[in-house]
């Protein structure tokens, strides 16, 4: 082990970490706007829409990641839409991503109890104030365990964008090591880094569901 390479290569080690982080992150947006509205859809009483997003959450479940990605970044330009590397790794991720957010979400939404929504219709609310006030907040304290493991997987699942060439961490270390040949020390950093990188987010997602827990 060459602790003193491992040192000299650091800072490129911690720029790729930097890029995986702002992908999760934006990451975490996109696949929870996903999953809410293909959520509300999937559970709607119009047919065509309950269709529609069965289609794409079988589709996006299924299909393997990595086909995706480079799906998202061979095939759009060849369609007319051109994409760089970021955008084609954050569209693919959100798709698949969105499509396991979106069966959270409506395995939430359908928890909660009927008496609840009953007891909204009792109080003559709204439909959009018994979604605002009543289910979704208590979807979302039942869902948040799965939202938050998932979310983790989409974190991990980032070192596949390195395929498409996007400059994340795991990207650095093959960089790296093309030019070095040090692998052992280079894939052990990167190993330590992802697990205080997604140590680190899953103790920031107990602390909301402890959170919610209380508030909710």
């Amino acid at each position: 082990m060459d602790f003193r390479f491992i040192w000299e290569h650091l800072p490129a080690l911690l720029e790729g970490a930097k890029n995986t982080l702002i992908v999760s992150l934006v990451l975490l947006v996109l696949v929870n706007i996903v999953g809410i509205a293909g959520a509300l859809a999937r559970t709607s009483r119009v047919k065509p829409l309950r269709w529609l997003m069965i289609a794409y959450v079988e589709i996006a479940r299924n299909v393997p990641e990595l086909v995706q990605i480079y799906f998202v970044f061979f095939v759009f330009p060849s369609l007319g839409w051109k994409l760089d590397t970021f955008a084609s790794g954050i569209v693919a991720m959100t798709f698949f991503g969105g499509g396991y957010f979106i069966e959270v979400y409506r395995s939430g939404l359908e928890a909660v109890p009927k008496t609840q929504l009953e007891a909204a219709a009792s109080l003559a609310l709204s439909g959009y104030q018994r979604l605002r006030y009543v289910v979704f907040p208590q979807a979302v304290r039942i869902c948040l365990p799965a939202l938050s493991g998932y979310f983790l997987y989409l974190v991990r699942a980032t070192s596949m964008l390195a395929a498409i060439g996007l400059a994340e961490l795991t990207f650095a270390s093959l960089d790296l090591i093309a030019q070095y040949f040090h692998a052992f020390e280079l894939f052990f950093s990167v190993a330590v880094i992802y697990l205080l990188l997604v140590w680190s987010l899953a103790y920031l997602l107990r602390r909301l569901e402890k959170k919610f827990a209380y508030d909710v």
